[in-house]
């Protein structure tokens, strides 16, 4: 998974061209706008499993915001403080705290 700046500068170098030194407002809040969509991306589990420990909340077949927790690969489980669920149920995942 992507860093936060490795985001930006994508979006910078690749995707936001009309951005200028003298860049206004409306530019910042593009980047800004950028960096929070990424922040919200559900990440499938086919596509890529969490680093091991590390803080998520993962959807369910049905789309629901299952358990948040630390992500455990040697149980394949996500452990709360009161819960442990098997990562099975899970379709989407995504960090809580970002790096």
């Amino acid at each position: 998974m992507r860093t936060i700046e490795e985001a930006a500068n994508d979006y910078y170098f690749n995707g936001g061209n009309d951005i200028s030194i003298t860049a206004d407002r409306r530019d910042f809040y593009a980047i800004y706008a950028s960096g929070a969509d990424f922040v919200q991306q559900w990440i499938s589990v086919k596509d890529e499993l969490p680093k091991v420990r590390t803080r998520i909340i993962i959807k369910d077949f049905q789309g629901i915001n299952n358990v948040a927790g630390i992500y455990e690969k040697s149980t394949n489980t996500i452990r709360s403080k009161y819960l442990t669920v098997s990562f099975d149920i899970a379709v989407y995942w995504r960090y809580i705290e970002i790096e």
